[in-house]
């Protein structure tokens, strides 16, 4: 397998969102049980929120976030190069999205975002304009972001890869969200899962295994295609959910395009094959996987042409 990682650019030292209006509260310093099958860590539980033009931006760090995790503890080597725990697995942070408008008087619907190779929260906001997307797209829902593997190329999920690590950390947001007041009830509505490039791993993983498997009700691949297959496929097929993949012209992500396309044809379930200028249009009632071929470069398939904002649109989340 052979993921696209021109490596971009190191993400500012500064935080993207800095704002002088911005809220610090320092809650507490816990030893917290944050562990991944059951390697217990020390950490510090922090709550953080900055107020923006958009919204809200929350910065949580709840244990069942997806690192640290035992399994990284002693780093990751890939092509002769180390990649220590300290600048790649130890960072637990959550950034919860809360546009200005948003209401829960229904349920709570979810849009995750997941990184990919080489890349981190902050850069994935900065270079994917994600907050202003997702704000634009109007769709009344929070966007959460978890760090995965930071600046590496990995795409282990950490303990989004356990039985329930999903459900663990969905329960965690929304129980701390509440308890800060910021939303009334923690009742789970629509999910939606997206990710670029190597994102797809996790994704898969949690369709396999995460928990809350009838709430997500969309997955968006961003030139991600890359594996994971029959977990997609399954999902689609057995829950009725609707698949989305943007795939770019050179890469494996074009071949693993097709194969599923060829899968999913044989069993019958209803798709489309269609140009990228096509992400704006409404997909038709009973369709239930659409292919985006595109021309652009693998790192302008998410932000160039506003697609992430396009394709939420698109979604079955309602508006605000």
């Amino acid at each position: 397998m052979k993921i696209k990682t021109n490596r971009p650019a190191q993400p500012p030292a500064t935080r993207f969102f800095a704002n002088a209006a911005g809220i610090f509260l320092y809650l507490s310093t816990l030893f917290l049980n944050v562990s991944c099958f059951g390697s217990p860590l020390v950490n510090s539980r922090l709550f953080h929120a900055e107020r923006l033009s958009e919204g809200l931006l929350v910065t949580l760090h709840p244990s069942g976030a997806p690192f640290p995790c035992s399994r990284r503890d002693e780093g990751f080597d890939a092509d002769g190069v180390h990649y220590s725990f300290k600048k790649h697995y130890d960072d637990s942070t959550v950034e919860v999205f809360i546009p200005r408008g948003w209401t829960d008087r229904s349920a709570l619907n979810l849009v995750f975002f997941f990184h990919g190779w080489y890349s981190s929260v902050q850069d994935s906001l900065s270079r994917f304009d994600l907050v202003s997307q997702f704000f634009h797209s109007r769709v009344n829902a929070l966007l959460v972001v978890p760090e995965t593997a930071r600046d590496v190329p990995d795409s282990f999920g950490g303990k989004l890869e356990s039985s329930g690590g999903f459900q663990t950390l969905v329960h965690q947001i929304l129980a701390r969200l509440a308890q800060e007041g910021l939303i009334h009830h923690q009742n789970l509505g629509r999910v939606i899962l997206a990710g670029h490039s190597g994102a797809y791993h996790v994704i898969g993983e949690i369709l396999r295994r995460g928990g809350l498997t009838s709430h997500i009700g969309e997955v968006i691949l961003f030139d991600g295609l890359y594996g994971s297959l029959p977990y997609f496929e399954d999902w689609v097929d057995r829950r009725h959910g609707r698949f989305v993949s943007i795939f770019t012209e050179e890469g494996d992500a074009v071949s693993y395009s097709y194969a599923m396309i060829d899968d999913l044809v044989k069993r019958g379930i209803p798709l489309l094959l269609e140009k990228e200028s096509d992400e704006k249009n409404p997909v038709p009632a009973g369709v239930r996987a659409v292919f985006y071929r595109s021309r652009r470069d693998h790192y302008d398939v998410v932000a160039q042409a506003r697609q992430f904002q396009l394709l939420l649109q698109n979604s079955p989340l309602g508006h605000r």
